[in-house]
């Protein structure tokens, strides 16, 4: 009896702690499933449970609004096949899901996730994919017959402290995925279960599972990635973290359709690039290939990992080694630097292929059609930012390329990239050009999600705009430096001449300090005091007579 009372009090007073780290603020509770067509305008709300939007309905989120998940009850999102989701947010004003957990205490795995079922087809027996595990949810499949089909549009999403990031669970091309940011994953960060569904501008920030997870026929498009993994103590599965994975299924099979996924133009930067000498175990590969995978990685940039590309199993190695190369598993016009070992299978290469060794098949020896292209190996100038090794709380990472040799993408080689869908203007390899303004990460990011507090941000009715007009006369907002320990200045730019208010609000909203400027067209250095005030987190505000931008400021 003695042990069964200390035992409830244990549980008793792990639940009294987390609830005294759960936010204080007005927000709008969706406790029950969406069984009518729904829109999410006000500025903050939170899922309480396993929510799901059913057949027939759509959930649409409008720009600026902040969806909190209840850590308590490990609560999600799910779409349902024939549901549809709706994100509008924008490069200044995104939608944001995160956790209902204060600044300073969110943790991996806050909440379950986002899951989309389509009713695309997949290679699963039946038809249908299941998963089981994800908390207490309930009820999540998806699979059907119609590839084009559509559940709906996300646009400038972040998803923050999930356990899992976004499953596309059989989802069909029919859906829009374009500029979706997840941060602190505690398992896999981009989910591809069967389905056709195209994705651009993804970035997958500290996550320990896997970035982007292809399996069960998929036969996604992916343009323009981003994998950032700096993390040196991650801690996952047996498994292990690694930043592409493609697989046919669990048991590699010849289950058909083959998961074919075609993803170019991505940046890949592990855990060893800043210079670590001692990483967890756990990381693995930047690009794995393994139970009879089929597919292809193209113009990418490789770099900081244990090992950069892993061909794991046989039958994927025969995949790779055979004619012609562009139907089954490719691996072209891709860069490698700082990686212990930049590429090697996981068993012995075959003989009577039409290449004689994994070295000779990626660095095009020439011996026969399925010999890789344009494969690109130190030494070289990478041209990438100092700042992505920096401390992103005070200075966050510019992935735009200055002076670089870094090779020029093609799109020509194979008929992977033959389709509409990839952008082939002048471009080199990875994510991102030298061209001002390329590095489409900005704005709508946030490297430091832990200080987001969702009470300050949820009390302003449009993050980005006043009166429903449009953010436009001001961009660009930098705090710097940030922390300030007495004086921080706003760099920003705008667009016509005219008056501009810059205030500091406190996380229960009220206004602090105010100052007002006159400022004429073009960029702006503002002084911002913040002597005396107290340590913590604040936001400041710059407004003109038609828009405005925050941005948070830690005061030391």
């Amino acid at each position: 009896m003695k042990n069964l009372i200390i035992f409830i009090m244990s549980i008793f007073t792990s639940i009294v702690a987390m609830a005294q780290h759960v936010v204080n603020c007005d927000f709008t509770s969706q406790t029950n499933n969406i069984t009518n067509s729904t829109e999410w305008s006000n500025s903050l709300y939170r899922v309480e449970g396993c929510i799901h939007v059913t057949n027939g309905n759509t959930l649409t989120i409008d720009a600026g609004v902040i969806v909190m998940f209840e850590k308590s009850v490990s609560a999600a999102l799910i779409i349902d096949k024939g549901a549809k989701l709706v994100v509008n947010g924008t490069s200044m004003s995104p939608v944001i899901f995160t956790s209902d957990q204060t600044p300073g205490n969110k943790a991996y795995g806050d909440w379950e996730g986002l899951i989309i079922e389509g009713q695309a087809s997949n290679n699963v027996s039946g038809g249908s994919i299941s998963l089981s595990g994800r908390s207490s949810c309930s009820s999540i499949s998806g699979g059907g017959s119609t590839d084009g089909d559509n559940s709906g549009t996300i646009e400038y999403l972040r998803i923050e402290y999930a356990n899992y990031g976004i499953t596309f669970l059989s989802v069909g091309s029919g859906t829009t995925v374009d500029h979706i940011q997840t941060s602190y994953i505690a398992n896999n960060a981009f989910e591809f279960y069967g389905g056709t569904v195209d994705a651009k501008n993804l970035i997958s920030y500290n996550a320990k599972g896997d970035d982007l997870m292809f399996t069960d026929g998929n036969r996604s498009l992916i343009q323009f990635a981003v994998s950032v993994r700096l993390d040196v103590s991650n801690a996952h599965l047996s498994s292990g973290s690694n930043a592409v994975v493609i697989t046919n299924d669990a048991t590699g099979s010849s289950n058909t359709p083959f998961t074919h996924p075609v993803v170019s133009d991505m940046t890949i930067i592990g855990p060893l690039y800043c210079g670590a000498t001692s990483i967890s175990a756990d990381y693995k590969n930047a690009v794995l290939y393994d139970e009879n995978a089929h597919g292809g990685l193209y113009n990418g940039f490789i770099t900081g990992w244990p090992t950069g590309f892993l061909i794991n199993d046989a039958s994927s190695i025969n995949n790779s080694n055979t004619t012609p190369a562009a139907s089954t598993l490719n691996f072209s016009d891709n860069s490698f630097t700082s990686n212990t070992t930049d590429y090697t299978s996981g068993t012995t290469w075959p003989s009577g292929g039409c290449a004689t060794s994994m070295s000779s098949w990626i660095m095009n020896g020439g011996l026969s059609s399925c010999s890789q292209m344009h494969n690109q190996f130190p030494t070289f100038t990478t041209g990438l930012s100092s700042t992505i090794c920096g401390t992103y709380s005070t200075t966050p990472p510019s992935f735009q390329l200055s002076t670089t040799s870094l090779k020029g993408s093609d799109y020509t080689d194979a008929s992977d990239l033959s389709n509409a869908f990839f952008n082939t203007s002048t471009r080199k390899h990875g994510g991102f050009t030298t061209s001002s303004g390329s590095d489409w990460t900005t704005t709508w990011t946030n490297w430091n999600p832990q200080a987001f507090n969702p009470c300050t941000e949820g009390r302003m009715s449009n993050p980005t705009s006043v009166n429903n007009i449009a953010a436009g006369n001001i961009t660009g907002l930098q705090l710097a430096p940030n922390p300030s320990s007495g004086t921080t200045y706003a760099n920003f730019n705008v667009l016509a001449d005219g008056n501009v208010t810059i205030s500091v609000v406190d996380n229960a909203g009220r206004v602090l300090r105010t100052t007002q400027s006159n400022v004429a067209k073009g960029n702006q250095h503002i002084a911002v005091d913040t002597k005396g005030l107290a340590t913590g987190i604040y936001i400041i505000k710059v407004q003109s007579s038609n828009s405005l931008m925050h941005a948070q400021l830690v005061v030391e």
